[in-house]
């Protein structure tokens, strides 16, 4: 039985080979400790302590979210973050983990799950409740120095991420320095760290050729596509071109290719970069059309959409080879692995497809694990 809400069914599902749980019926989700700190009322090291204790635990035996692992995203900045700051970033990293909506929402945009584990991708459906661990573990003063928390014009102190959100981890050095958001609510689609220097996200390491690009979510899908690593610059309006032609100069041995929205926007600042640029040899701009002649897509606006023209033009490919033109459910999953079936229902488990393996969707869930 869920201990979040009124429950007749038995709709929490522990998941081990995850050490993650699920529930049906309202939607909560998380680690093992999240769930610790959840029906406890713990904040993480609290926890933490807790489930060491309980269950004789070494110091090194303990992982959440990667926390113990070395395979973060890297670059090779060597910026340094103040210590303080350091702590807190960490902290909210560790107390962070990927929601049901979160989850939902980034596999219809056509980012696979490995993807999302790669790069330590994150959700918040509660604000408030990560605020108020926040601020259980640091002083309020503290927390505004490091940017995730801000002054109103009225004097009042509030999340920056108070939307329920995608949350993007910058990491330099294998720490998390930065945070950045998209939001799944609202009309605007972001909100920035204050009183701190906005950070690029480095969606590299020794990669040759590092593709730029405005939003997050576009170099996560030119990594689905091809696997090229890049950064994001979190949008024109707050690009840099003194710190732009820094970055470029600062890896030599790389070629950066330019990929801004394909739009008048877009061209018009990729243009205006390139004047400012055009001296440094390792700066080029992309060939949209060769992407779309590539990927077999017509005119999209950016790479996201690509990806998910790419993937619908391969569920179509799919649904054509069929004898019957109609896809059957239980032939594609008679061509899935174990491994990949086990993937799949928990996917369509989480999405909450209309009896998790019968609906279209799934259908072209399974489509695209076949289709690779």
């Amino acid at each position: 039985m869920c201990p979040f809400h009124k429950d007749a069914n038995a709709s929490l599902v522990l998941y081990p080979k995850t050490k993650s749980f699920y529930c049906f019926g309202c939607g909560a989700s998380g680690s093992v400790i999240d769930l610790t700190m959840r029906i406890k009322n713990f904040d993480f090291a609290e926890a933490l302590t807790y489930l060491k204790n309980l269950y004789n635990i070494t110091e090194t035996k303990i992982n959440h979210a990667g926390l113990h692992k070395k395979n973060y995203p890297t670059n090779n900045s060597s910026e340094n973050v103040k210590s303080t700051n350091a702590e807190i970033y960490k902290y909210f990293f560790e107390i962070l983990h990927l929601t049901k909506n979160g989850r939902v929402y980034l596999l219809q945009r056509g980012l696979s799950e490995s993807t999302l584990e790669k790069f330590k991708v994150k959700s918040i459906d509660e604000p408030k409740r990560i605020f108020n661990q926040l601020k259980k573990r640091f002083k309020i003063d503290k927390l505004k120095e490091s940017g995730l928390v801000g002054t109103s014009k009225k004097g009042t102190d509030y999340f920056v991420f108070f939307l329920p959100a995608i949350i993007f981890i910058h990491f330099e050095n294998n720490k998390a320095v930065y945070f950045s958001s998209r939001n799944l609510k609202g009309n605007t689609k972001s909100f920035k760290m204050r009183s701190v220097e906005q950070k690029y996200f480095m969606g590299f390491d020794k990669e040759m050729e590092i593709y730029i690009f405005e939003s997050i979510i576009d170099g996560l899908s030119n990594y689905e596509l091809y696997g090229d690593g890049f950064i994001s610059v979190n949008g024109m309006n707050s690009l840099n071109i003194e710190k732009f032609k820094n970055l470029l100069n600062k890896f030599p041995e790389k070629h950066f290719i330019m990929a801004f929205d394909n739009d008048e926007a877009g061209k018009k600042k990729q243009q205006e970069l390139g004047e400012q640029v055009k001296k440094i040899s390792n700066f080029s701009i992309l060939n949209w059309e060769s992407v779309f002649e590539e990927c077999s897509v017509e005119n999209c606006k950016d790479m996201n959409e690509v990806l998910m023209k790419f993937n619908d033009n391969k569920v179509n490919k799919q649904f054509q080879s069929n004898e019957n033109g109609t896809s059957n459910i239980k032939l594609l999953l008679n061509k899935l692995s174990p491994e990949q079936r086990e993937n799949f229902e928990e996917r369509a488990a989480i999405m909450e497809y209309d009896g998790g393996l019968t609906s279209t969707i799934a259908e072209q869930e399974a489509i695209k694990i076949i289709a690779g």
